[in-house]
């Protein structure tokens, strides 16, 4: 009965350690797809952004005239620039 029991408690243990490791496997794939989503949605605001730019960057050289719309129009190319390089 001893060697039964032995058994039974090995049995028990190596259970519990596939089950640690699943769990840590499903832990890693879950922060994998959620850096992923993250990635994606940086992309999508990015494009979002840079688009906002570049209509306020056109309306704004059209409405600000002098050395203040150039730079300001210069300012938000830079931006631009900035959010690619992201």
């Amino acid at each position: 009965m001893d060697i039964l029991e032995q058994a039974l408690i090995d049995l028990q243990k190596q259970i519990q350690k596939i089950r640690i490791l699943a769990h840590g496997f499903c832990r890693n794939n879950t922060s994998s797809n959620n850096a992923d989503k993250v990635k994606k949605d940086k992309k999508a605001e990015i494009r979002q952004v840079k688009s906002a730019l570049s209509m306020s960057s056109d309306a704004l050289s059209h409405s600000v005239k002098g050395a203040f719309g150039e730079k300001l129009t210069t300012t938000l190319d830079k931006q631009k620039q900035l959010l690619d390089s992201l």
